[in-house]
Formats: structure tokens, C-alpha cells, sequence
């Protein structure tokens, strides 16, 4: 065999496995099976939260979660981490859904007050006001005032972690001292009961 068709094998086989690899995933999605997810990320946060600490959220592949898809990404992880069921729709409609309730709030503090009290629990959703954000107009008019969601993991140390998809970026642990620093208000919390 020559260089040249070692190499023309090598492209087919890595192809050929690429493709296995694709169909398996559009498989199991369409078949009922879980949207595909990094296992270990789920099994690392699990862990954390029968030991007390905070987990990260779940990674997801680009198929799964494309970019921008900040409703999508706390929906999924909610149900990976927490077993909770928020339906799907826009940051901004979620708190339109049937069995979301909501807890308005104005600032970082506020959000710690309902930590201190037992009312801000892990599986609760954050809408986050991004000054930035090109939906702030349909936000507005929603009624809901902000366009990005974060799921809310836990508290340790005084601090509230959450975990969100920015843009491209998957924040799997982003604290609410970090999320200020950015310049991202807090405006509700919602929550499902199971």
C-alpha cells in the first residue's frame, strides 16, 4: 500500500468512526433515549451534594446545546441534577409556564436573604437582567424585564453558586459574587414543585 492510500484509509476510518459516533447520538435522542450529556459531570455533581458541597453543572455537547441557549441549558440541567421539570421556551417566558412560580427580586443581597431563609433552593432558576443583552425590547415586553436564565446549585461560605450557558460559554459553577462583577442583575427566581 502506498503513503498515499494509507493516508486515504486513515481519512476514510477516522470519517467512519466520526459518523458511528453521530448516528449513535441522533439515536438516542430520537428514540427516547437521554439527550446526550458528559456523564461524568453529572456523577461528579451528584457526589458533591450527598457530601454537602456544591456541584457543577453538566456539560453538554453543541448538538444538545447550541449556543445561546440559556433556557435550554438550565432546563436540562435541572432535570440531570435535581429530577425538576421546567418547560421549554425563552428565558423570558418561562415565568408564563403553567406550575412556574416566581420570587422577585432586586439585588445579589436579596438572593442571599432567601438562602439565610430556606427559600432559595437548589434546583431554582435565576433570571438575570444582562444590561447588553440585543432582547432586552422583547424582554420588556414580556413583562419579565431580563433575558438570561442560571440555575441555582447552592451556598457555601456565604457565597451562591449558580451555573448558566453565556453565550457559547457553559459556566458550570459561577459564583454571585462573579455574576455582579460582570454587571448581571438579578430579577426573579422561579421554581417548579416536583
Amino acid at each position: 500500500m502506498t503513503k498515499n492510500n494509507k493516508r486515504a484509509a486513515g481519512i476514510w476510518a477516522l470519517a467512519g468512526l466520526l459518523g458511528v459516533i453521530a448516528c449513535a447520538q441522533i439515536k438516542n435522542k430520537f428514540e427516547g433515549g437521554r439527550d446526550y450529556v458528559d456523564k461524568t459531570s453529572i456523577e461528579r455533581g451528584l457526589e458533591s451534594i450527598y457530601q454537602g458541597e456544591v456541584p457543577e453543572g453538566p456539560v453538554y455537547d453543541s448538538v444538545t446545546l447550541p449556543s445561546t441557549h440559556c433556557s435550554r441549558y438550565v432546563r436540562l440541567s435541572a432535570k440531570d441534577l435535581f429530577g425538576l421539570y421546567y418547560p421549554s421556551g425563552d428565558a423570558w417566558n418561562l415565568r408564563n409556564s403553567a406550575g412556574v412560580e416566581e420570587i422577585r427580586v432586586q439585588s445579589y443581597e436579596d438572593l442571599r436573604e432567601l438562602s439565610k431563609e430556606g427559600k432559595l433552593k437548589p434546583g431554582m432558576l435565576l433570571g438575570i437582567y444582562n444590561p447588553s443583552s440585543r432582547y432586552n425590547d422583547k424582554a420588556r415586553s414580556s413583562g419579565a424585564g431580563y433575558t438570561h436564565v442560571a440555575l441555582f446549585l447552592g451556598e457555601k461560605d456565604g457565597e451562591l453558586y449558580f451555573a448558566d450557558q453565556f453565550g457559547s460559554k457553559i459556566r458550570s459553577k459561577i459564583s454571585d459574587s462573579e455574576l455582579n462583577q460582570n454587571g448581571l442583575e438579578p430579577r426573579e427566581v422561579m421554581f417548579v414543585d416536583k
